[in-house]
């Protein structure tokens, strides 16, 4: 197994670790809890994005090529939201319905695209830094 294949998937666990544990940072509520962490960020799906960032900065690090790098993170971030937002939506306690679930991925993907978008730009900026320096 390459490293960058298990980095992938140990960000994955981590990160659908976290949307099983923290079903109300990442889940669609009408209201939306305020535990004593996540007053301090930005919005209430700051703690979400903190998280999911969190979650898939080790891939960024990865000594790859920047495609592999792209390929691997939405690989990661893709199963992991696909397998772990049904388990979390049981675990929350919230109806198994098509069309929730289907909402939930859509909610789900407003959290966790936006980290994975900065830490592509961040790594696109690192390579182009490298490169013209």
């Amino acid at each position: 197994m390459s490293q960058t294949r298990l980095v992938a998937i140990i960000c994955g666990v981590i990160l659908g670790g976290a949307i099983i544990a923290f079903p109300d940072q990442f889940l669609f509520s009408k209201t939306v809890p305020n535990s004593f962490w996540t007053k301090y960020f930005p919005l209430p799906f700051g703690a979400g994005w903190f998280i999911s960032l969190i979650a898939l900065i080790p891939i960024i690090f990865t000594r790859t090529t920047l495609t592999a790098t792209i390929k691997w993170t939405f690989t990661s971030l893709f199963l992991s939201v696909l397998i772990c937002v049904p388990i979390s939506i049981f675990v929350a306690g919230y109806s198994l319905s098509i069309n929730n679930v289907l909402g939930q991925y859509m909610w789900v993907s407003l959290i966790c695209i936006p980290p994975y978008i900065l830490q592509i730009l961040l790594r696109c900026i690192n390579e182009w830094r490298k490169k013209y320096s």
